[in-house]
């Protein structure tokens, strides 16, 4: 299932630009994308558009929206990509700037995109009402089902809710169990205390009030109220999220055991396992409690034994394994060569960026040299006032030009052909690069699974070294 969310941003644009460009959470920049933008300067860009706005009161500078795919759903992050454009794209109808990332460091694929309130093309400011928030709903549906992902088919508001819901609701209890559950999350997934107050920001879309007491509110879904961490219970003292951050372990356990009690008294049929023929952590079927009790539930364990046993052969032939070296050797060189590949992948978005750059840059001085030339000769203050905001435009392109040693003269429309032209062959070429790396990020994962599967099977005699070859050889040529 996709679920969409999205809230305004008043104050913290350039914040929440850096938190979804997080290279650690973007697999080293890669999964980042712009529109009529760019990442290093959307603060200014954004700011440059939202200037030919009529100003309103408590303005939003933009919104931040997220897209969530199912951990189901088989999507990869560079698909989840095209996808996120599409929908947002269709969203603001390709009229407002935007910055697009997808985030790899959850169990489920997400997207996040800052866009611009201001229409770039008429400068017209999007408040978005709850039909905006259904529209986006909508929109997400329709464009997971056109690339067959999945949707949730009836989802759950206010409307029909039985009057205990209906009260609690009333009475602002709904808004706490939300705020609970916000925080036990982003707990487990945070390494500090500043990033879990990012996350319930940058994630959740809470507005934080610091002090003494943490409060949260979202106003962005009518919560009016803010709800204060002193009224959810001392497990959510400052003191105890802290403690709980630092100490997981301590905190988890009993969950844990709970969960797996609760799956154990399923029968296997409600939970069948996919025959896929893809190598996987060898399944040690004789401790496997509900293999002994269900003979058909031991056999697809076997079957699923047997696949990886022949995707094991075949990985092992490819990179002619043997030895516990052979698979470090084999995974230090695809590693090396995965990062040669992050680092070409990073280049090419770095230049992509750059001609995208010279490209507006180059259109915005040809489109304003002629009203330029006319604002200089006039001395009509009249036409110089009409004309006035074409001249700033005029010159900031020239001053881009200065700052980046920029020939003006070689400013000509076959000179942005050229640039549109080589923009093209670097995304055949991008392409390609990631085809490879996902290729090789796959091989690593298999080898060590495949590793991992030698020394349950071999155990002390997986130990042996390239030396042992060597003996092995040297004994055989003897014989």
């Amino acid at each position: 299932m996709a679920v969409s969310k999205i809230w305004p941003l008043y104050q913290t644009l350039d914040k929440a630009v850096k938190y979804i460009c997080n290279h650690e959470k973007t697999a080293d920049g890669t999964l980042i994308d712009a529109f009529q933008c760019t990442e290093k300067f959307a603060d200014y860009e954004f700011s440059d558009t939202a200037k030919k706005a009529r100003k309103v009161k408590n303005s939003r500078i933009g919104y931040h929206a997220i897209i969530s795919f199912s951990p189901d759903d088989v999507i990869t992050p560079e698909d989840a990509v095209k996808v996120g454009k599409q929908i947002i794209d269709k969203y603001t109808g390709g009229k407002h700037q935007y910055i697009l990332t997808v985030h790899t460091d959850q169990e489920h694929i997400h997207v996040h995109c800052i866009f611009n309130s201001v229409d770039y093309t008429n400068f017209k400011k999007l408040q978005i009402k709850d039909k905006d928030l259904d529209r986006l709903e909508k929109i997400t549906d329709q464009i997971c089902r056109e690339n067959k992902l999945s949707v949730i088919d009836k989802k759950s508001g206010e409307k029909g809710r039985k009057k205990y819901e209906y009260d609690k609701h009333i009475a602002g209890e709904s808004w706490k169990d939300k705020v609970r559950n916000a925080i036990d999350k982003n707990i487990l997934l945070s390494n500090n205390y500043d990033e879990f107050i990012e996350r319930m920001q940058m994630e959740e879309g809470y507005q934080i009030k610091q002090g003494k007491y943490l409060s949260f509110t979202l106003e962005h879904e009518g919560q009016k109220k803010a709800v204060r961490n002193r009224s959810l219970g001392d497990f959510y003292s400052i003191d105890s999220i802290k403690d709980r951050i630092e100490n997981k372990e301590k905190y988890v356990h009993k969950k844990k055991t709970a969960s797996i009690e609760k799956a154990s008294n399923n029968a296997f049929f409600d939970n069948p396992i996919s025959y896929d023929g893809k190598v996987k952590k060898l399944i040690d079927v004789n401790k496997n409690k509900k293999a002994q009790e269900h003979q058909a539930y031991r056999k697809k364990l076997n079957m699923i034994n047997i696949s990886t046993y022949a995707g094991m052969i075949n990985f092992i032939k490819k990179y002619n394994l043997v030895y516990a070296d052979d698979f470090e050797n084999a995974k230090n060189v695809l590693e090396q060569k995965y990062s040669q590949l992050t680092d070409s992948i990073r280049d090419i978005y770095s230049d992509l960026n750059s001609l995208d750059s010279d490209i507006k840059q180059y259109q915005k001085y040809l489109d304003n040299k002629s009203a330029h030339e006319r604002y200089v000769s006039t001395s009509d203050k009249d036409e110089k006032y009409f004309l006035g905001e074409a001249n700033k435009m005029y010159e900031s392109a020239v001053y881009y030009f200065k700052k980046n040693d920029i020939d003006i003269s070689k400013i000509t429309p076959e000179a942005i052909s050229k640039k549109m032209k080589k923009i093209d062959n670097l995304m055949q070429k991008l392409e390609q690069l990631k085809a490879e790396r996902k290729s090789v990020k796959n091989d690593i994962k298999q080898l060590t699974i495949i590793a991992e599967n030698n020394r349950s099977v071999l155990g002390d005699d997986f130990k042996g070294t390239s030396e042992h070859r060597e003996k092995n050889d040297t004994y055989n040529r003897d014989k």
